[in-house]
């Protein structure tokens, strides 16, 4: 099985720096998409990075546990919705980004993430 993260992100996770920034990668795309405030991709697994869990667990459906664990569904969730998100900007580009949508740096960031997991 593919691991993105190493251990849980959140409320009571491990949160390793890298795991951590890659969930705050994950969730600004999410709220960028949904709402109007970024959460700051440091590596801390803060309140503010807890709520935006809780706040994606809560939209998608899913258990409010405020932690992303490595194999559990909120990940799967995260992920599946930047590769839409990602697969829908290359199909369809917009002339400018929005106000707040993640820079190309934090893109590439998620996608060097994700391409480890992989082992690529």
């Amino acid at each position: 099985m593919m691991r993105f993260i190493q251990g849980g992100v959140g409320r009571g996770g491990q949160n390793y720096t890298e795991d951590v920034r890659l969930i705050q990668l994950l969730l600004n795309d999410y709220i960028a998409r949904s709402t109007s405030y970024l959460i700051a991709v440091d590596g801390i697994a803060d309140l503010r990075t807890v709520q935006a869990i809780e706040d994606f667990q809560r939209s998608a459906g899913l258990p409010v546990t405020g932690v992303v664990d490595p194999a559990g569904p909120t990940l799967r969730f995260l992920v599946m919705g930047f590769i839409t998100s990602l697969a829908g900007d290359l199909s369809n580009p917009q002339p400018a980004p929005q106000k707040g949508y993640p820079s190309e740096a934090h893109i590439s960031d998620a996608l060097v993430y994700l391409a480890r997991a992989r082992g690529a």
